[in-house]
């Protein structure tokens, strides 16, 4: 990548095996922030 274009760039190629696993971080983080208010309000009902 050439000093000129950006950090993200149409320009710059990812492997399939990097594009893989950050898919699969992505869905794991979603999957952990799923309904975060409803864990919340349980976790704040639980210190009562």
């Amino acid at each position: 990548m050439s000093t000129q274009e950006k950090f993200f760039s149409n320009n710059v190629a990812v492997s399939k095996d990097e594009f893989k696993r950050n898919l699969e971080k992505l869905n794991y983080q979603k999957k952990l922030i799923k309904d975060i208010e409803q864990k919340h309000k349980d976790w704040s009902d639980s210190l009562f």
